[in-house]
């Protein structure tokens, strides 16, 4: 992980769903340039789980 931890995102009810590779657009070589990024995603629905499996 990079240097921040997602504390607000925690604090605020956000849910951690991954992280990105951190390779980046142009990067021809498949080596890892960029530092990986956490994503979070923030409910908007109660059934948000059955929405995005369905």
């Amino acid at each position: 992980r990079g240097r921040f931890h997602g504390t607000s995102y925690k604090a605020s009810n956000w849910i951690l769903v991954g992280q990105t590779k951190g390779r980046g657009k142009k990067d021809i070589f498949n080596e890892y340039k960029l530092p990986k990024k956490d994503i979070w995603l923030y409910p908007l629905t109660k059934e948000f789980k059955s929405t995005l499996l369905s």
